[in-house]
């Protein structure tokens, strides 16, 4: 609505005035603001659990997708035009960071302390969400299905920017793949099926030294 407000939620947890600039170093934060951040929406949301669940799954979006800079005034509160309904606004401000070589590694937003993209891990990231109230049941199936997903959602979209002549499109997502949280899963599934189809190989009579050069390695 035209009249809606769309505060910031450092503002508010922070105690900022809107109109106020965060400095550079406000952005790296901690667990311990992550919860702050979790305790806002299940305070103040109109839909608590929606909003917090959805809040999650963007933070897990930019780990996968390597967004360093998904820091906390990329989040934000949309107020209903009387003031009186919150509910967390859309998504926006979402790129891969780590498709740039001189880009930082480290995550704006930190899972269980730790900020280094290629140090978290799936536990790091279901242990972050058991702190900040989320089940680690559903964590672990909204981690899941987003690895799981996120090859062929990146395709689809690469090859849809791709129609619509952005020619770099393709490149950028192979970028992505490698760079971005998601390749420690993608390779882990790579050699996981290599390892079967060695195998299968093997019990055929076929190749016997690929099952053990692959356990070798």
């Amino acid at each position: 609505k035209e009249d809606s407000k769309n505060n910031d939620l450092n503002n508010i947890a922070l105690m900022k005035n809107p109109n106020e600039k965060l400095s550079y170093g406000d952005y790296f934060l901690k667990a311990s603001s992550n919860v702050k951040i979790f305790d806002l929406l299940r305070k103040h949301s109109a839909n608590p659990l929606e909003d917090r669940i959805e809040l999650w799954r963007r933070i897990v979006f930019n780990y996968l997708v390597g967004n360093t800079d998904g820091h906390i005034k990329n989040f934000s509160l949309l107020y209903s035009s009387d003031l009186k309904s919150i509910r967390l606004a859309p998504a926006y401000d979402l790129v891969s960071t780590t498709v740039y070589k001189q880009g930082t590694r480290s995550m704006s937003i930190a899972f269980e302390e730790e900020s280094i993209i290629d140090n978290i891990d799936k536990e790091i990231i279901l242990k972050s969400a058991k702190q900040i109230g989320i089940g680690v049941k559903l964590a672990e199936n909204i981690f899941t299905t987003m690895v799981t997903d996120f090859k062929q959602a990146l395709s689809s979209s690469a090859e849809e920017l791709h129609k619509q002549g952005f020619n770099n499109a393709k490149e950028i997502a192979k970028l992505i793949i490698q760079s971005g949280g998601i390749a420690k899963y993608l390779w882990l599934d790579l050699r996981w099926l290599h390892l079967i189809s060695t195998t299968w190989r093997f019990a055929s009579g076929l190749t016997p030294w690929g099952f053990f050069i692959i356990i070798l390695e």
